[in-house]
């Protein structure tokens, strides 16, 4: 099975020249990237040379789109991206159960409640009031 790519752009710019920043956008999907929102765009591919295409487009179209306030890329590659066995996964059937009821931490500079669990099971985090 041959290798594949997934990559993320997300990029974003203070005192953003529009002109400029949606010329950078329309260039990344030109060459293949998928806009998926504001400032975010993903590429799925067999060909390593369309990831590094993207870099070198946000490195060239970022000099006149404004101040680069913000820039993650972030690439995965695998042969088989529905997944490889895990053995722990099996010998170790609790492993959810065991953390899910673990306390959440608190940190100290963001005070959150312990989580509640909400009607759908769901964990809810909130804030104390102020």
């Amino acid at each position: 099975m041959a290798r594949s790519y997934r990559a993320s752009i997300n990029l974003d710019f203070t005192k953003q020249d529009t002109g400029a920043y949606q010329a950078l956008i329309r260039a990344l999907i030109q060459a293949g990237w998928v806009y998926v929102e504001t400032s975010a765009l993903v590429v799925e591919t067999d060909d390593i040379g369309k990831v590094w295409r993207g870099v070198e487009l946000v490195a060239k179209g970022s000099q006149n789109a404004g101040e680069l306030s913000a820039f993650t890329f972030h690439i995965q590659s695998s042969k088989d991206f529905a997944g490889v066995p895990y053995k722990g996964a099996a010998t170790r059937a609790n492993a959810l159960t065991d953390i899910l009821q673990r306390p959440f931490p608190v940190l100290s500079s963001l005070p959150l409640q312990p989580p509640r669990a909400a009607a759908d099971g769901r964990s809810v985090f909130t804030l104390p009031d102020a």
